[in-house]
């Protein structure tokens, strides 16, 4: 065999160095760009997104409130086991 068919036969690998920490960043700043602040994960609004927080409005950084935000927020996403029903049959 010679060089050249040897060298057309090795199978060439990229040696870069994967970061899959940066890639589910990415994925997570594209479904929920609300818990990012200046590229970082804030993990605080990540569960208010998430619905495992509710905020309370003494804890906001900007005054924009009115009564019965909290429920609002709240509602938002409701509890999606009355909607689903099993059909008999």
């Amino acid at each position: 065999m010679t060089a050249d068919a040897v060298a057309g036969a090795v199978e060439r690998f990229d040696l870069t160095s994967l970061v899959p920490k940066d890639d589910r960043y990415a994925v997570l700043r594209d479904l929920v760009p609300e818990a990012f602040s200046e590229m970082e994960l804030v993990l605080e609004d990540l569960a208010v997104a998430m619905g495992q927080r509710v905020v309370d409005p003494q804890e906001e950084r900007y005054g924009l409130s009115w009564p019965g935000k909290a429920a609002a927020v709240a509602m938002q996403e409701p509890d999606a086991r009355p909607v689903l029903r099993v059909r008999s049959a």
